[in-house]
């Protein structure tokens, strides 16, 4: 049985998440750690029996053991290992959002178009592609049972204020990344959005947005924003992103989805009026599941063939979110870059 050695760069809560999700992988055996800081790297391989650890991602990608490079550092910080990873062609995956800048998507998309011809698999980290219920209900639409969708909206709705605890401080990178650099409807609402293009099935042309800073000042950026996009066949679709609000998460991220046969709401779905709303059989998954993500890469690899979130895809998806952000500044609607 081939196992694929995977090194991980970036060591907070999500990149260890992931590490434990390759070590349960029969396929995958994790050889390599890195992060900044040089206390996360001594932690981890105490605590995850981790043999070789590093402080510098040029570094570990001087080794030749290393199949799988898994990209968890905070959003900003994305572009530079996700480039030189597939330059030294190693299959590569990095967390949602690919990245908060358009140039450092066209920097990504571009190295990843090269490795691409040479074989390289690329992957985003798009969880919510995994979770039962909204892979049931991406079924039922390709099925045609809703119809043509015209409207559709999901919201990330979060209560994230701990992030402004003394102890979010990160002494390696001199900053709260979190506070200084977080953009809600990026870092957030990446999620909700990215669960509607997938559904629709085509691409957004421009988006609308508002926001205000009154629930989360300790943030620079502001923490309540609600961005409108338009499909290029003229659907609808609203996002709303909250990251002080007085309430738990919404089940199901408040899904809904307006079809011309039919409606979907959360996990229940209405094809008569009459008969109302009935449950969908599918399971709503609170928790992150990283494992069949892991498990999708290394069977697109196998098999080669595209992963359902590839480097232009994560791309795509990224581009909205961004360019909604600068909407809520320029107050003006704008067009969605291509990729």
């Amino acid at each position: 049985m081939k196992k694929f050695r995977i090194g991980i760069i970036g060591l907070g809560h999500n990149g260890r998440a992931w590490l434990r999700a390759y070590k349960s992988s029969l396929f995958a055996e994790v050889v390599a750690v890195c992060d900044y800081s040089g206390r996360k790297v001594k932690e981890t391989m105490e605590q995850e029996g981790i043999i070789s650890g590093y402080q510098n991602h040029q570094e570990m990608l001087r080794r030749n053991d290393i199949d799988i490079v898994s990209i968890h550092t905070p959003d900003h910080l994305h572009c530079q290992p996700f480039v030189d990873s597939v330059n030294a062609g190693r299959h590569t995956l990095v967390e949602k959002p690919m990245a908060d800048t358009i140039a450092d998507l066209k920097k990504m998309v571009s190295a990843s178009d090269k490795a691409r011809k040479k074989g390289i698999k690329t992957m985003v980290g798009q969880v919510l592609r995994f979770n039962p219920l909204f892979m049931g209900i991406k079924n039922i639409i390709e099925e045609g049972r809703l119809g043509e969708i015209f409207y559709m909206e999901a919201d990330y709705i979060h209560n994230l204020r701990y992030q402004a605890s003394r102890d979010r401080y990160n002494p390696d990178l001199r900053l709260n990344w979190y506070l200084e650099k977080e953009v809600p409807v990026i870092g957030g609402g990446c999620h909700p959005l990215d669960l509607l293009r997938w559904f629709k099935g085509k691409e957004i042309l421009e988006v609308k947005a508002y926001s205000n800073r009154i629930a989360f000042p300790d943030m620079k950026n502001d923490d309540c924003e609600i961005a409108i996009f338009k499909f290029e066949d003229g659907c609808i679709a609203k996002v709303t992103t909250l990251y002080a609000p007085v309430s738990p998460m919404p089940y199901a991220y408040n899904l809904a989805i307006y079809g011309v046969k039919g409606t979907i709401l959360r996990d229940t779905i209405c094809t008569n009026e009459e008969k109302g709303f009935q449950n969908l059989p599918y399971r709503w998954e609170t928790a992150h599941p990283y494992e069949p993500e892991v498990e999708h890469f290394i069977e697109c690899i196998l098999e080669d063939k595209e992963t359902i979130v590839n480097a232009r895809e994560g791309a795509r998806t990224a581009a909205a979110v961004i360019t909604a952000a600068r909407a809520m500044k320029t107050k003006k609607a704008l067009k969605i870059p291509e990729f």
